[in-house]
């Protein structure tokens, strides 16, 4: 196979993938937010807050053990069938050892959090780790070759059990345990299915050779996470131990519904991405123009998706969640603002992983780090809950410019390029806003307003965006029609410049 032909399978590879992540996250994304407004209306924000300290817990001991092997498999040009054994022996060692600490050191959290309600939770939430440990690794192959067909069936199976059994426990019992079996449903038929659905058998052995090899990669995967997990999750046990596990709830929940749209296409953006920028990661034109086009879809979609959960943050609380979840609207506010700004930055992680330069990430991440645990106190202290919500929404802004930067190094991208990508999504979404505004000043019901405000909203900002593209070619309309021409004709009938990232 030629030159040309590899990039345009590479090509057909990313579009089709894109398209099956996309369905397989609305899909999920659809399912999880039924089930989190089942949920709420029938649990208590303690039950949240219970919760969310055993996922604290867990997110904890997992982060600072990761070995970074998925992101240094996928990065790899060559065949890595021989690396499998070594990468599952060693998942599998640090499995059962999460287990075991987790639930020996389960009264002294309880302790930490003054939640002592918590230690058999944790305890019974520790066979999770082990649930994952044994999961076969195999199943990265669907991620690494950009085949995620396989892979919808894997993750949405999790999330079926997961909401079955979360749904129906949480009638029957009314409290946090439907919340912890749900979750243990997801991982154990999560582990019986990756030895089903992947052909490649594996074994327990170690080569010493190979784990230095991923390792060395892995690392600044590894430490990036950690710098990560101290953002988010850090913010939630400083919330938890200062502030209370009710007052956690609120921020759970706030946090999870601000970050339902972000994270989607985070991970859709990373998954697909990142194996397609490591097969093309010595082509500087092809990263360029495969980044371009993510960052202007990316902005696209997300822009509108913050500003309209702002304006609508109060109504969306009073009607989905209820009246005793009202506590939250500030905080929803700001960190739907945070949401959308990180989906925005951390385009750049795939591309940075992608060329092999993954220590960029974390070097960004520690400054982060530094600038929230400078001001996350005092923040506190003066808004409380609120104050940790704008914390977390300066450490994003503050390093914006950072990331700008290392992806002008990379790819030579000119810096008004990159803000044109989100200057026209921006006025659109404005404009979007404003008409909101007038609507929710009408005299209909609140369910109409709120329906009229979804509807009339996106068609404004769908009509505003499409005066603007045809006014100063912004690009959008050619890079979607692109889209579809690869999808609906052979790829070869296009010039390179046509293929996103390769």
């Amino acid at each position: 196979m030629n030159t040309n032909d590899s990039r345009e399978n590479i090509s057909r590879k990313v579009v089709r993938g894109g398209l099956w992540m996309f369905a397989l996250h609305i899909v999920d994304r659809l399912f999880n937010f039924v089930r989190t407004i089942v949920l709420a209306r029938l649990l208590m924000p303690k039950d949240f807050g219970l919760f969310g300290i055993g996922l604290i817990a867990i997110m904890t001991l997992t982060t600072f053990s990761k070995t970074g092997f998925h992101g240094a498999l996928i990065q790899k040009k060559d065949d890595i069938k021989d690396y499998l054994d070594t990468a599952w022996t060693v998942h599998m060692i640090r499995g059962v050892i999460l287990t075991l600490i987790l639930f020996l050191t389960a009264p002294y959290i309880s302790s930490f959090f003054n939640e002592p309600s918590a230690t058999p939770l944790l305890r019974v939430l520790a066979l999770s780790e082990l649930f994952v440990g044994i999961t076969n690794p195999g199943v990265m192959y669907f991620e690494r070759d950009l085949v995620f067909q396989k892979l919808f069936i894997y993750e949405i199976s999790g999330t079926i059990f997961d909401i079955v059994v979360s749904i129906v426990l949480a009638f029957m019992l009314r409290n946090v345990w439907a919340l912890v079996y749900g979750l243990l449903a997801r991982r154990l038929i999560q582990l019986v299915l990756s030895f089903l659905i992947v052909p490649q058998k594996i074994r327990l052995r170690l080569d010493v050779v190979r784990f230095k090899e991923l390792f060395d990669f892995g690392k600044y995967i590894f430490l990036s996470s950690i710098l990560n997990f101290l953002l988010i999750h850090g913010s939630q046990a400083f919330v938890g131990k200062v502030l209370g596990a009710v007052t956690l709830g609120f921020y759970v929940l706030a946090f999870r519904i601000s970050d339902l749209p972000t994270r989607e296409v985070i991970t859709i953006v990373d998954r697909v991405t990142f194996p397609a920028y490591s097969k093309v990661q010595e082509q500087i034109l092809k990263l360029k123009e495969g980044y371009s086009r993510i960052l202007q879809m990316v902005s696209f979609i997300l822009i509108p998706v913050s500003v309209g959960l702002f304006v609508l943050a109060k109504d969306f609380t009073e009607l989905f969640l209820g009246e005793k979840w009202m506590a939250i609207v500030p905080a929803l506010k700001v960190l739907v603002i945070w949401g959308g700004m990180r989906a925005i930055n951390v385009t750049s992680y795939p591309l940075f992983n992608g060329v092999g330069r993954p220590v960029l990430g974390t070097k960004i991440r520690f400054v982060q780090i530094l600038f929230l645990g400078a001001i996350i106190y005092p923040f506190s202290r003066q808004w409380n809950l609120l104050g940790i919500c704008l914390a977390v929404f300066l450490s994003e802004l503050s390093v914006s410019p950072l990331y700008f930067y290392s992806i002008r190094k990379i790819i030579n991208i000119q810096l008004i390029k990159m803000l044109k990508m989100f200057f026209f999504p921006a006025i659109s979404a404005l404009s979007m806003a404003f008409a909101i505004f007038l609507i929710k000043s009408s005299a209909l019901a609140q369910i109409q307003r709120f329906l009229l405000s979804v509807i009339i909203g996106s068609i404004i900002y769908i009509c505003i965006l499409y005066i603007l593209e045809r006014l100063f070619h912004y690009g959008l309309y050619e890079n979607i029609l692109t889209l579809k021409r690869i999808m609906k004709h052979p790829v070869s009938k296009y010039s390179q410049k046509e293929l996103a990232c390769g």
